[in-house]
Formats: C-alpha cells, sequence, structure tokens
C-alpha cells in the first residue's frame, strides 16, 4: 500500500473529503473492492483555497466518492468508466495509527 506526503508533489490531483487531502492516483482498482459511496464532489477549487469536503482540483462535481472494502485508509474515484485509487495524504507534522494505514 502507498501513502504520499503532501509536500513530495508540487501539484497533484486531489479530492479533500473527511477532512483529509487524497492524491487521485492512476492506480486502478476492481469495482468489487468499492465499499459504500461517502460523499460527491461539491466543487472545484484549487489548493491555495481554504478546503471544503467535497472539495477537488480535477474531479467533475458530482462525482461519487467511494469507501474501499479492504482499505480503510484510501478511498476510490470513477474515471473513464473504471475506479481508481485516491490515497491518504499523510501532511508534514501529521502522525497516523499504523493499524489505519495498513488496513
Amino acid at each position: 500500500m502507498i501513502y504520499y506526503e503532501v509536500n513530495q508533489l508540487p501539484q497533484y490531483d486531489y479530492i479533500y473529503i473527511r477532512d483529509q487531502y487524497y492524491y487521485l492516483s492512476n492506480a486502478p482498482i476492481d469495482d468489487t473492492a468499492l465499499g459504500d459511496p461517502i460523499g460527491t464532489v461539491k466543487r472545484n477549487t484549487d489548493i491555495e483555497k481554504h478546503q471544503q469536503n467535497g472539495d477537488s482540483n480535477v474531479l467533475p462535481p458530482g462525482t461519487a466518492i467511494y469507501a474501499l472494502a479492504d482499505m480503510q485508509a484510501n478511498l476510490a474515484y470513477p474515471k473513464n468508466g473504471r475506479f481508481y485509487i485516491a490515497y491518504r495524504y499523510i501532511m508534514p507534522g501529521e502522525t497516523a495509527d499504523i493499524g489505519e494505514l495498513l488496513s
């Protein structure tokens, strides 16, 4: 499982949801791994703006975001008829429970 720190990528595609940033990767995931929908993209904005749950800089408003059944720390999003992993960012100075990250 991969986790990124926000300072590793100067500009990245993201969703801000559950009061967390998630990096929109190009790592495909089978739709059988999807859990329940947890929210939708509400608006497009850039990283410099004050973020609200549902903000993204690339996903269109209305895009559903899904939990993953086997990866609690990460999410999934649809693009071009497939699903991809959105990896949770660990912000500089933030600590994360290793059990959460590995589950």
